[in-house]
């Protein structure tokens, strides 16, 4: 069996299995791995999301995330199901979070930055976290950068949170009449209150 294996590799690689290039090969981690990416081969688990997507996994894989390595390790009752239904991440957003877990890159756009964030938040990625708030302190501007600033506070980030209260307060007036800080005064008031206090330091 293993001499046929080796034989289809040769045929497949079009090479001798012995050439300088095969025992020197460059690194292909991520490229291999993308090739599992929600195929059936190999996979052990289904992800179904918001009860209408199935996503196929592998749970070595997933366990890169803290939020799965507690489920499969722990006493939850999901520990040793093969079906996890996720409902509170939309389809795309999932789709890239299971992209960077196999590769360790994804699709960071500033049309799904913010999402992407909060749930790297949630299930607990904390490079793809880091990369979306950069993501996110670069491209902090006057309509949204209320948002931003509640979105920070919420999930524990200090530096975005710092990075877009003080461009609220260097750009206070036409940030106040956005949608976003109206949103602010509306379900954050105690937000609103630290910036008029910090505005007047």
């Amino acid at each position: 069996m293993s001499e046929q294996v080796r034989k289809l590799l040769k045929a497949k690689r079009g090479q001798d299995s012995d050439s300088p290039r095969d025992i020197y090969p460059t690194s292909q981690y991520p490229k291999d791995l993308s090739k599992f990416i929600n195929k059936k081969k190999y996979s052990d688990i289904k992800l179904v999301i918001q009860r209408r997507h199935v996503i196929r996994a592998h749970k070595i894989i997933l366990a890169k995330c803290e939020f799965f390595d507690a489920m499969f390790s722990s006493n939850m009752k999901e520990k040793n199901h093969k079906v996890f239904f996720i409902d509170d991440v939309s389809f795309p957003i999932m789709v890239q979070l299971i992209k960077f877990l196999y590769t360790d890159g994804c699709d960071v756009t500033l049309d799904n930055v913010m999402n992407l964030f909060k749930a790297a938040d949630i299930y607990g990625i904390k490079k793809l976290k880091y990369i979306c708030e950069q993501t996110l302190i670069n491209n902090i501007c006057i309509e949204n950068a209320a948002n931003t600033f509640s979105e920070a506070d919420r999930h524990y980030t200090d530096r975005l949170r710092d990075v877009s209260l003080k461009y609220i307060l260097q750009n206070f007036d036409p940030v106040t009449k956005t949608q976003g800080f109206e949103n602010l005064v509306r379900h954050h008031p105690d937000l609103v209150i630290e910036v008029l206090r910090n505005r007047k330091i």
